[in-house]
């Protein structure tokens, strides 16, 4: 068991929000592991604790499913992730 399933999801959401992985375009969970260097079952119980708060949802069936960031999970991927101060 890993001890932070939380910071798990927060790379998980990261590599999504990174790779653009919202409306209409999504990364399968293989894609996902080439990205995290996480092993298929923690991507997976990751995604799973992201969809359960309804930061991600899944499309499609089978080996054809992807995940993608919902709105929320958007906002909550971009909050992560502070932007530099405004130069003056």
């Amino acid at each position: 068991m890993h001890r932070n399933p939380a910071a798990d999801v927060a790379r998980v959401l990261a590599a999504l929000h990174d790779e653009g992985a919202w409306f209409r375009h999504g990364l399968s969970d293989q894609r996902v592991v080439e990205i995290t260097g996480f092993d298929i079952d923690r991507v997976v119980t990751a995604r799973r604790a992201a969809q359960g708060r309804g930061l991600v949802e899944r499309v499609g069936r089978g080996g054809d499913s992807v995940t993608m960031l919902t709105p929320l999970g958007v906002a909550r991927a971009r909050a992560a992730r502070p932007t530099a101060p405004a130069q003056k």
